[in-house]
């Protein structure tokens, strides 16, 4: 699981250097190919979720031994692979961007190239933080800093998008690449937004390390008046 969020990661940490650097200056294309695999890891969380669903039910199985224990709640973990799933469709649509990109760069997307790059850094930052909390099981206290903050970029991109598109709405065929790339960059910080509430719900429920009992409480209990008893 953790290992899908880390691929979301690298694909956004370095996206922003693939589509507004340089190209390749004839360097062996082998070279080339080895740099740029960090594209190709988020692929395989598209189809992964008939693995996922057998390694929770296989888990479900085991007899309760360390932190998994009765009840320990692996359809999150299921959540949490869905929500990266949706993130991972979003990524190959900026990943298509990537690829068909013109060759000649538009003042447009000069323009919001810093506002993009800093948007896609902040993500993968965010991203492996979350990662890292999946592996080592310990609660995402830097969640919500991390989210303050891609919101906050998220919101700066939007305002240059919407400055720039009104000023040069006579121009709208050059800006037009540019603007699908920043909304797909917002609508990807919405889904590590969701991503993040989920590992932090999981990380109450299971009990990772610094998470608040008293929160798990009022989880469980929460849980447990949405069951409904049919007579």
């Amino acid at each position: 699981m953790f290992q899908n969020i880390e691929q979301l990661a690298v694909f956004l940490d370095g996206f922003g250097g693939e589509y507004f650097g340089e190209e390749d200056n004839g360097e062996n294309k082998n070279v080339v190919t080895g740099k740029k695999s960090f594209l190709e890891g988020y692929k395989k969380i598209l189809t992964s979720m008939h693995e996922e669903e057998a390694l929770t039910n296989f888990a479900r199985w085991e007899p309760p031994h360390g932190s998994f224990q009765f009840g320990y709640p692996w359809k999150h973990y299921l959540e949490i692979g869905k929500l990266s799933r949706q993130c991972a469709y979003k990524i190959e649509e900026l990943h298509n961007c990537i690829t068909s990109k013109m060759k000649v760069q538009s003042e447009f997307l000069k323009i919001i190239q810093d506002s993009c790059m800093e948007l896609g850094k902040e993500s993968g930052i965010t991203l492996q933080d979350l990662s890292t909390v999946v592996k080592q099981m310990t609660y995402p206290k830097a969640a919500p800093k991390h989210i303050k903050n891609l919101k906050k970029t998220a919101g700066n991109l939007k305002a240059v998008l919407k400055m720039v598109t009104l000023e040069n709405a006579n121009v709208l065929e050059d800006v037009l690449s540019g603007a699908m790339l920043a909304s797909l960059l917002v609508d990807i910080v919405g889904c590590i937004e969701d991503i993040a509430e989920s590992i932090i719900e999981l990380a109450h429920l299971a009990k990772f390390k610094g998470a608040d009992p008293a929160i798990r409480q009022e989880k469980l209990s929460q849980q447990s008046g949405n069951i409904k008893v049919h007579l």
